[in-house]
């Protein structure tokens, strides 16, 4: 039996954070692009706004994800006639698991987060040439 949770384990126990992740983070990255390539500093500003906007929800996404991985592992917890060693064995693997949840948002939200803030300071930074 392998002991060390895999990404794929994380993705199986919270399937619903990591669409939500992914789709989002696809939206927020496209969007940060685009923000990037625009020449309308307004628009750059929303747009990379909108990005950062993304970047934060997804690492909010995870952070549910993880809570509810790890309220799933308690909720297991619960059951009788564990003895305390499988006990802490089950909840060692399932909190670690939850932590990918959280981790993978946080890596999602990177480029996007990054590619909004881009746009956003190089358009002030266009403001104040003016």
């Amino acid at each position: 039996m392998n002991d060390v949770p895999t990404l794929r384990d994380a993705i199986h126990v919270s399937a619903l954070s990591f669409a939500f992740m992914v789709l989002i983070g696809a939206l927020s990255l496209v969007i940060g692009v685009v923000a990037n390539v625009t020449k309308r500093r307004g628009r750059a500003t929303k747009l990379g706004g909108f990005a950062i906007a993304g970047a934060l929800a997804i690492v909010g996404i995870g952070a549910f994800g993880r809570h509810v991985a790890r309220t799933e592992t308690d909720d297991l917890l619960t059951v009788g006639g564990l003895s305390e060693s499988v006990r802490g064995q089950i909840r060692a693997l399932g909190y670690e698991e939850a932590d990918y949840v959280l981790w993978f948002g946080v890596a999602a939200a990177a480029l996007p987060l990054g590619l909004g803030a881009v746009a956003v300071l190089r358009a002030r930074g266009r403001a104040a040439d003016t």
